[in-house]
C-alpha cells in the first residue's frame, strides 16, 4: 500500500495570476494544515489583490523571479512541494520578443528543478500547469 503525499509547506509560483491564485484559494479553503508561499514576479498577469484577504499566517507572498537562483536557494529548503504556474502566457507577445518566454518558461523551470535536486527531500513534488485560457 502506498503512502498518501500530504504536503505541509508548499510554494506556488505564479500564485497571483488567475489560475495560480485560484489554486491558492483552493488550498487555503480545503487543506487547513498547509502553509502556502506564493512566489510571483507581479508582471502583467500577477495581481496581489487576487490573494488579498487570505490568512497571513497561512499565505506568504514573496515578490521575486523564478529565474533568481539565489532566491530559490532561500525558499526551497523547508518546503515539500512546488506547484509551478509561473509562465509567460501571452503567446502573441512572443513573436515580437521571445526572450522573456525562453527565460521564464525554460530557464525558470530548469532552475526550479535544480533547486529541488539540491534541497528537495525524498517525496518532493513539482506540478506544472500547461493550461492556457482563451476567450472565443
Amino acid at each position: 500500500m502506498s503512502e498518501i503525499f500530504e504536503p505541509k509547506n508548499i510554494i506556488v509560483t505564479g500564485g497571483c495570476g488567475f489560475i495560480g491564485s485560484n489554486f491558492v484559494h483552493y488550498v487555503v479553503n480545503n487543506h487547513p494544515g498547509v502553509h502556502v508561499t506564493v512566489l510571483d514576479k507581479l508582471t502583467y498577469a500577477g495581481n496581489p489583490e487576487n490573494i488579498a484577504g487570505l490568512p497571513t499566517d497561512r499565505v506568504e507572498l514573496v515578490v521575486g523571479d523564478i529565474c533568481d537562483a539565489g532566491l530559490l536557494d532561500e525558499l526551497v529548503p523547508g518546503h515539500d512541494a512546488i506547484v509551478h504556474y509561473a509562465a509567460e502566457s501571452h503567446n502573441d507577445n512572443s513573436i515580437a520578443d521571445p526572450e522573456p518566454f525562453l527565460r521564464t518558461n525554460g530557464e525558470g523551470a530548469f532552475l526550479l528543478l535544480e533547486a529541488v535536486r539540491r534541497y528537495g527531500r525524498l517525496g518532493m513534488r513539482i506540478v506544472r500547469s500547461a493550461l492556457k485560457c482563451r476567450r472565443s
